[in-house]
C-alpha cells in the first residue's frame, strides 16, 4: 500500500480494505521517513511499514515477516527511532518528531498558503492552523515563519 496515493490516501484506503476484508495484512510502503506516517499506517492496522529506499531483500523480509502474522518495520525507521532516542538533548531540529498533520501544515506552507487557505483545505478553523504553527516552530527549534520557510527550503528533500 503506497502512503502517497489518490484519489483516496493510503490511510483512507487501508480502513475500507479492512472493513471489507480484516484478514488482509497491509504493508505501508512510502517515501516519508516521519514517524507520524509509519505510525498512523501501522495504528490504522498495517502490519508492516517500508520506505521506498528499503532492498529488495528487506521488502521480501517484510512480506514473509508479515504473512507470518508478525508485525514489520524497515530499518530505516528503526534506526531514525533509535537516533530521536538518543538525540532528544539535541539542539538541531528535528522532522521526524512532527505529527502527520503538522506534515500537512509544512506542504502547505512550503506551497504558499496562508493559514486562512491552510483551515479551508484541512477543514480546520484558522486558529487551529495557527497552534500547529506554533507546534512546528517549538519541535523544529525555530522562531517564526521566515525561519520556518528557510528550515523548508534547505529540507525539501525530507518534507
Amino acid at each position: 500500500m503506497d502512503i502517497s496515493m489518490i484519489p483516496f490516501s493510503s490511510l483512507e484506503a487501508t480502513e475500507q480494505i479492512m472493513k471489507i476484508s480484516p484478514g488482509s495484512r497491509i504493508i505501508g510502503v512510502s517515501i516519508h521517513t516521519q514517524l507520524a506516517y509509519a505510525k498512523k499506517m501501522l495504528q490504522i492496522v498495517a502490519k508492516g511499514y517500508v520506505t521506498k529506499k528499503s532492498s529488495q531483500e528487506e521488502i521480501i523480509k517484510a512480506i514473509l515477516e508479515v504473512n507470518d502474522g508478525r508485525k514489520y518495520i524497515c530499518d530505516e525507521i528503526k534506526n531514525i527511532i533509535s537516533e530521536q532516542m538518543f538525540d532528544d538533548n539535541s539542539t538541531s531540529p528535528n522532522i521526524n518528531a512532527l505529527t502527520e498533520r503538522e506534515m500537512q501544515i509544512i506542504n502547505l506552507v512550503k506551497e504558499g498558503s496562508s493559514s486562512r487557505e491552510i483551515g479551508v483545505k484541512l477543514q480546520i478553523m484558522v486558529k487551529t492552523v495557527e497552534v500547529h504553527r506554533h507546534n512546528i516552530l517549538r519541535k523544529l527549534k525555530l522562531k517564526n515563519a521566515a525561519s520556518l520557510v528557510n528550515f523548508i527550503h534547505n529540507n525539501s528533500s525530507y518534507i
